[in-house]
């Protein structure tokens, strides 16, 4: 006798132990569709959603931890129906793929292997930290809010954040919304990509403003040497026995000549520091995707608001820039 004609003899018409994923079980859907099926420390795990706690859950393969977080799904989902102004952002942490990916990636080039040699599987996993998992999380939490602010959800997708009017926006705090441009800044992570593009629909949303680029200050100082010269050149024009004429051109084409040197100067420190904060961003944060155009063109765009602001940065004091 097989199992199919063994379950034909009870009258059970489908395996229940055929699935090997709670994900994957047709009648543990079921159960938690109708709410029949809980495990019996749910309410110890879950505590009150309102109110957010620690809770960390062993076990082994089987014993059930995919069922937890379904239902933790669905009990969240019924609290935010439920309270429609005291919504609760659940973020599901369970696909480690796209981590590895990237951190191996990046970690490989900075322990010095090269992309055709063979890396220890236990070499590149050692160099995974808690907080690239940290990194990670915040990344899946802030590309939903970012896509709610941009109008970017899907009405078909239950767990997106439903589109935030821009009336609304507009109320928030500047604080906020600079807050929220620095999360972007950090751990945005579309899929589709387009990072600089969807930035600056960003910015303009949350209404902050325009920053001077730091072109302009290399712009100021070409314009600075082009009226130097253009001062010294006018001596020959002017009557060799004005000496107090000859003498105030001299003065005013020597000033344009400094403040072109000061504005090259200040062009280069700043984009020095950009450089700096983008080599020490992208090496602290390997588990977020990050092009150091695109970094360069945010921080830039940021200006003064990045002041004074928390950057990750090495466990030693190293580069904060």
């Amino acid at each position: 006798m097989n199992l199919d004609a063994f379950l034909a003899h009870y009258g059970v018409n489908q395996n229940p132990f055929g699935a090997e994923e709670a994900l994957h079980d047709a009648i543990y859907l079921k159960l938690l569709d109708a709410n029949a099926s809980g495990h019996p420390d749910m309410d110890k795990i879950l505590g009150k959603i309102g109110q957010p706690s620690t809770s960390v859950v062993f076990g082994e393969k089987g014993s059930g931890k995919t069922a937890i977080k379904m239902q933790i799904s669905r009990k969240v989902g019924e609290h935010n129906k439920l309270h429609p102004t005291e919504k609760v952002l659940l973020i599901e942490y369970d696909d480690l793929n796209p981590l590895l990916d990237r951190i191996t990636k990046r970690r490989q080039a900075d322990l010095g292997f090269k992309k055709s040699s063979k890396v220890s599987v236990e070499q590149l996993l050692d160099a995974v930290r808690l907080e690239d998992h940290q990194d990670t999380i915040l990344s899946l939490g802030t590309t939903r809010i970012v896509d709610a602010v941009l109008g970017q959800t899907s009405s078909s997708d239950e767990k997106a954040i439903p589109a935030i009017d821009r009336k609304k926006i507009k109320r928030w705090p500047k604080q906020h919304r600079y807050d929220l441009a620095m999360l972007a800044l950090l751990y945005d992570q579309p899929d589709g990509g387009g990072l600089a593009n969807r930035w600056r629909g960003l910015m303009s949303k949350l209404k902050l403003g325009f920053t001077l680029p730091v072109a302009l200050t290399w712009l100021l100082g070409v314009m600075g040497l082009v009226l130097a010269g253009g001062l010294y050149s006018g001596r020959f024009f002017i009557d060799a026995t004005d000496t107090d004429r000859l003498r105030l051109f001299e003065i005013l084409a020597m000033i344009a000549l400094v403040g072109s040197v000061l504005a090259w100067g200040m062009w280069a420190w700043q984009k020095c520091s950009l450089w700096r904060r983008c080599k020490s961003l992208r090496r602290e944060m390997p588990a977020v995707s990050r092009n150091a155009n695109d970094l360069e063109v945010m921080l830039r765009e940021l200006g003064l608001a990045q002041e004074g602001q928390p950057w990750p940065s090495a466990e030693d004091g190293g580069d904060d820039a």
